[in-house]
């Protein structure tokens, strides 16, 4: 047996061993038969961008596969379903698990973000090149490393597509953290130094998720508060950022 370590995980070289049951094994033994779902998947955790989302992709509210426990909708015409669900990296990276379970295979994330640098500031667009590991999640799934990194072709695509339809958009790393009342002016200087712009919950963990489960994420995000002034701003509803990330999800829909 392997002694534990400090770090995370703490059993050593736990992503080179077989977990006791699967996602799969999951939402075959829950209620209701097992159905297949739209290839493509936009993740939010913000009612009011879901709301705006359901009405531009014009999606139709289900209640599979979670029973109305978290919003979901699809668009059948475009293979692309929205779901929002609480924020944090867990949470998200198990609802990955299973929606790659019943054949979704592209992962869209479109949340808030802080911003810690002066490069991108309030209602701003941000599409996340690479996210530092500061949590814990992603070390479970994919060899420790500084950075996870979003699919490189879907992340392409659809900065190209972006581009094509004029809107302008920022591109950088991201910073993902468990704690967000520990976010230290240390950190915030550091990462700043590094080239991140902006912090948030959950790009790291779904980018690792993915790799391991072979399938394709990004994560774009818009400005809700910003960290790299004298003092915090305070996070508000970026309502312009939102009607944008609506139309970053029509893009999406159509690679």
């Amino acid at each position: 047996m392997s002694v534990l370590n400090r770090y995370l995980p703490k059993v050593p070289n736990k992503v080179r061993h077989t977990p006791k049951f699967t996602a799969e094994d999951s939402m075959r033994i829950s209620p209701g038969d097992l159905k297949s779902l739209p290839e493509s998947c936009v993740m939010v955790f913000s009612k009011p961008l879901y709301d705006k989302l359901q009405e531009r992709l014009r999606t139709e509210e289900i209640r599979y596969p979670y029973d109305g426990f978290y919003q979901e909708s699809v668009n059948a015409e475009r293979n692309l379903i929205v779901i929002r669900i609480p924020p944090g990296a867990p949470l998200a990276v198990a609802t990955v698990e299973e929606l790659v379970s019943l054949g979704v295979r592209k992962f869209l994330i479109l949340g808030t973000a802080g911003s810690i640098s002066t490069r991108a500031n309030f209602n701003d667009i941000v599409l996340c090149t690479k996210a530092v590991r500061d949590e814990g999640t992603s070390y479970h799934y994919i060899r420790p490393s500084t950075y996870a990194y979003p699919s490189k072709p879907l992340t392409r695509s659809l900065l190209e597509a972006l581009k094509k339809k004029g809107m302008i958009t920022l591109s950088g790393p991201s910073w993902t953290t468990d704690a967000p009342y520990m976010e230290t002016i240390e950190e915030i200087s550091e990462f700043r130094r590094r080239g991140v712009i902006t912090v948030e919950m959950e790009a790291a963990s779904v980018f690792a998720v993915s790799v391991r489960r072979n399938v394709e994420s990004a994560a774009v995000f818009s400005i809700s508060d910003e960290l790299h002034g004298e003092s915090w701003t305070g996070i508000r509803i970026p309502e312009t950022g939102f009607t944008k990330l609506a139309e970053v999800a029509e893009v999406f829909g159509g690679l």
